[in-house]
């Protein structure tokens, strides 16, 4: 059973652009809802975000130093990661094929570990959208080993061969009416035991990133709405986050403002590159996953990291406002029946 059960809100900001604010939950059993007083606090929640959203202000655009939460880092790893590990993207026509001559490569920094587990029931007390026993080719789920302390060891498989193996590890997946394909289930990233700096720690080595690199500002992106990427080889190979929760630190003074109205973008080879460290604790994201096999529920564990460089872009194309002249054939004095002008204050000549 999935539960999601979500408030969401929409502010027009002084500039005509729609903001959104929400709050989401992802449950797996009607126990699990909880009382109205914590759901009063998450519609309250969403009012203030939108209250903040509405003051803030938009950089239309940003490059430098980024830090992420574990929640935006996660759907960083899906969207520039997981995808490309998929196994009928190794294979199928019309794929670009980004990591299937690279098993046993380096394609993160050392000390990053990443695997899939579908076994896994709950992050903490957080139940996951990602569990399941069985996949939907009768496999049995496993956890599948993806990268070893930075090194690509292997990928998500269903019962279609791939170049190197030909079992299927229990990844095989569809929305009941698409064909099933390889597709993530839980996709977790993590450090070595022990390893990983405290969030105040990551902040300060932003801030000094910032510096080094002669600029205004790091940002820090707390949470990430969506995210979507693109694996084909007829299209470039990138990736885009629509942003939740971002905000500027300025790196002579370290204070930090909102803004919005941005959206994070790159590509995959480079993005995962830029990984400079990572953090302790972990934090879920969770939803519906869409791709060739349908929508099916995933989760996605990480903890916050460190980029020397990330790119944002405004993210609103269009602006709404008022209208800045009247329509051409309004009754309203200015113009004639037939759109000609006429001086306001003034009557025409009686006919004789």
């Amino acid at each position: 059973m999935y539960i999601q059960l979500g408030f969401e809100g929409w502010v027009l900001t002084e500039d005509g652009v729609y903001v959104e604010g929400s709050r989401q939950l992802y449950l797996r059993a009607v126990d699990e809802v909880p009382e109205r007083a914590h759901l009063e606090r998450l519609l309250a929640d969403v009012l203030e975000e939108l209250a903040a959203l509405r003051a803030a202000d938009s950089p239309g655009a940003f490059i430098g130093p980024a830090l992420l939460s574990g929640q935006a880092a996660s759907t960083l790893f899906h969207e520039a990661l997981g995808h490309r590990l998929e196994g009928e993207r190794l294979i199928a026509r019309g794929e670009s094929k980004t990591f299937a001559r690279m098993r046993n490569e380096r394609i993160l920094p050392r000390g990053i570990h990443v695997f899939d587990d579908p076994t896994l029931t709950h992050c903490g007390r957080e139940p996951l959208w990602g569990h399941y026993r069985v996949d939907d080719e009768g496999v049995a789920a496993r956890r599948t080993l993806l990268v070893d302390d930075g090194v690509l060891k292997g990928f998500l498989q269903s019962r279609s061969p791939i170049p190197g193996s030909d079992h299927s590890n229990g990844h095989g997946r569809h929305d009941g009416v698409e064909r099933p394909m390889a597709r993530m289930g839980t996709f977790v990233v993590e450090g070595a035991p022990g390893s990983g700096e405290s969030w105040d720690a990551l902040r300060t080595r932003l801030i000094e990133l910032a510096r080094a690199q002669g600029r205004r500002h790091g940002v820090i992106i707390q949470r990430v709405l969506a995210g979507e990427t693109s694996t084909s080889d007829y299209d470039f190979q990138a990736f885009k986050g629509s942003l939740a929760e971002v905000y500027l630190v300025d790196a002579q003074t370290g204070k930090v403002r909102r803004i919005r109205d941005v959206e994070l973008i790159g590509t995959p080879l480079a993005a995962l590159q830029k990984i400079t460290a990572f953090g302790r604790d972990r934090e879920t994201d969770q939803g519906f996953c869409y791709a060739e096999s349908g929508s099916i529920p995933v989760s996605g564990i990480a903890p916050p990291v460190l980029l020397s460089e990330l790119e944002l872009q405004q993210s609103s194309t269009t602006g709404y406002h008022d209208p800045l002249l009247p329509p051409p054939f309004a009754d309203d004095g200015s113009r004639g029946r037939k759109g000609g002008l006429r001086e306001r204050g003034k009557r025409k000549k009686p006919l004789n």
